[in-house]
Formats: structure tokens, sequence, C-alpha cells
């Protein structure tokens, strides 16, 4: 089995290092243009989770329950991915035939579900 980036790099200690070594030698930063804020710093160290992690996920674990605000939903990709809230898989179920469909077209809050893949809480994979 090979080592991957994502095994070593721990992200809650590399992300601030790098949000800190960029300002540091960022030259807009050193002539006063820019300033760090904690704004900055909330969203340069947001969670890390993207998309290929997340597809990896689908892919090899099979069934991901994750949060999203105040909902939870429970995903399966087995012949195709099928995805619903917890606890309502009737009334709420949706069918995928592959992962990138279900990618672009399952939607949460007007945005596919590959744009908000770091506001996603995972609870069980």
């Amino acid at each position: 089995m090979s080592t991957k980036i994502a095994d070593v790099i721990v992200p809650e200690i590399f992300n601030p290092y790098v949000v800190q070594r960029t300002m540091e030698l960022s030259a807009l930063v050193q002539s006063g243009i820019v300033q760090n804020t904690e704004e900055f710093d909330r969203l340069a160290s947001a969670p890390t989770m993207v998309v290929d992690e997340f597809i990896e996920d689908i892919e090899v674990i099979g069934e991901i329950i994750f949060r999203y605000k105040d909902k939870e939903y429970s995903l399966d990709c087995h012949d195709g991915i099928s995805i619903a809230e917890s606890h309502k898989e009737d009334e709420t179920t949706q069918e995928f035939a592959t992962i990138d469909e279900f990618l672009n077209g399952f939607i949460l809050d007007g945005k596919p579900i590959k744009d908000r893949v770091t506001e996603l809480d995972i609870v069980f994979h």
C-alpha cells in the first residue's frame, strides 16, 4: 500500500504553518497593502476535505453518513449512488448512476455537493 500525502500531513498542524509562512513571504503583506485579519485566518484554515478525498471515501468505503447544517444524510454506493436524509429514506431518496452525476446533481442550499464538501461533517464512514 502506497503512502499518500494525506496520510502524512496533518491539516490541523500544517494549515496554520502554511497561512503564517505565506503571510510572511507575501510582498503585499510586507508592503502593508494587505493585512492579516481574523476572517482571513478563519477562511484560510477551513476544513481541508477536498472533493478527491470525498470521492475516494465513496469508492472505497461505500457507505457514508454526513451532516450538513441541521440535516443528516446517508449515502450508499453500490451499483450507483443512493442518498437520502437519515430516517427519511422513503421520502427523500435520490439515485445517481455515477459519482460524477452525484457530485454535480445532488444540490445542497442551491449548490452541487462538490461545492459544499468542505462544509460537510462526516459522522460515519
